[in-house]
């Protein structure tokens, strides 16, 4: 007989290998399609939840190599993501400036509905799906939205692990297309707002702007200026 004390690992064992404890069939595989899209994605945005890894000597070595080259990658990503955001919402104020008086006051619009609509699509929306597949209450799903965007990834909720659940095969990796395009949204959002602080503090401390477009000019223009 087998002793008390090892049957809980055993269970948990069983569950990480795809056994369903609670009766006599198995669940899906944690490696399929989807859940391995799931988890790259996890790992490309250093959200890292740690409900599925890599078990194996080589699929760990696997792992680092891919998380050395897709961090970075990823990074880059997100950057020329945001680059065509901008030039799109260029391309839109170059159409609406003759509309729009004040260019000031339409770039202050046009980021508030950026925010309003980025919002609505990534915080707001997502956690209604995940209530309503995974079982949760709204705050749960906002919860976890927030914990996956944020990058702080607890582990403690994760969409498509609940055994007693079927769900849609393209499920999982519909989530992970929303964490890559969740997380360039919310870094355009740091960045526009890094921008607007810095304008308000160049017009509150023009000390300040001269500073940094001193540092920011070749020294060749420094000389120049000197002499000037």
């Amino acid at each position: 007989m087998m002793p008390a004390c090892t049957v809980p690992k055993v269970i948990l064992y069983a569950k990480k290998n795809g056994v369903n404890p609670s009766g006599n069939s198995t669940n899906p595989s944690n490696w399929d399609f989807s859940s391995s899209f799931f988890f790259a994605s996890t790992v490309i945005t250093t959200i890292g939840y740690g409900n599925l890894s890599p078990s194996t000597v080589s699929g760990q070595v696997f792992c680092v190599f891919y998380a050395f080259c897709g961090i970075p990658l990823n990074l880059a990503f997100f950057k020329q993501l945001g680059k065509c955001f901008t030039i799109h919402l260029g391309r839109l104020e170059k159409g609406l400036v003759s509309v729009v008086p004040h260019k000031q006051a339409f770039e202050a619009v046009a980021a508030s509905l950026f925010f309003i609509a980025g919002t609505f699509l990534f915080l707001v929306i997502p956690p209604l799906l995940f209530s309503y597949v995974e079982g949760w209450t709204y705050g749960e799903g906002f919860y976890f939205a927030f914990i996956t965007l944020s990058t702080i990834g607890f582990g403690d909720y994760v969409v498509g692990t609940n055994p007693g659940k079927t769900y849609i095969y393209l499920y999982r990796s519909v989530a992970g297309i929303w964490i890559i395009f969740g997380l360039a949204w919310l870094a355009l959002i740091f960045n526009m707002a890094a921008s607007i602080m810095e304008h308000v503090l160049d017009q509150t401390y023009p000390s300040l702007r001269k500073q940094r477009e001193a540092e920011n000019m070749p020294s060749s223009e420094i000389e120049a200026t000197s002499k000037i």
